[in-house]
């Protein structure tokens, strides 16, 4: 379920401590401080942010010609489950349809089943598999989604929730 007060917008520079605390919060291997300055500074990059004080969810990307990239999405543990890697996907997504992008690509974990489901319901599907491509061997999936004439799906019912197990929103 989202909130609907939910507000995201594009990261600043001076969002750069917040970022950094989610990656450290959410990936067993977060991106230093200096990668991510990179990925607010560069002419391809676009980050959003929920914009809230805790700043409890982010999506790194890149726009290189007309594809759109999904480098990082983050939801801090204790708000998952409230719709805010949804609101940053379809943001993003929007915006990159918006910029002339045909197609938008990811990679992620094979055994992250909330963000698989999560894609799965914004019309991802798979691309490839990389065998072995994490450092403790699991495998990543590449998944792609047309953009020309994508449609943002509503949102899930609070009652069609995924329960509280599966809430974690790893990218």
């Amino acid at each position: 379920m989202q909130p609907a007060n939910l507000q995201v917008r594009r990261a600043e520079i001076a969002d750069l401590p917040a970022i950094s605390r989610l990656e450290h919060a959410c990936f067993a291997d977060p991106w230093g401080e200096d990668s991510l300055r990179s990925e607010l500074t560069q002419s391809i990059g676009r980050a959003w942010v929920v914009d809230r004080e805790d700043c409890p969810a982010m999506l790194l990307g890149w726009l290189v010609a007309d594809e759109f990239q999904v480098n990082r999405v983050a939801v801090l543990p204790q708000a998952r489950g409230q719709g805010l890697g949804r609101a940053l996907m379809v943001r993003a997504l929007l915006d990159a349809q918006s910029c002339g992008a045909t197609r938008a690509l990811l990679e992620v974990r094979a055994d992250n089943v909330a963000a698989l489901a999560l894609y799965r319901r914004l019309g991802f599907g798979d691309l490839s598999r990389r065998k072995g491509y994490y450092s403790d061997g699991s495998d990543a999936l590449v998944l792609d989604l047309p953009l020309p004439t994508w449609t943002a799906p509503p949102a899930k019912s609070q009652a069609a929730a995924a329960p509280a197990h599966m809430t974690e929103m790893k990218a």
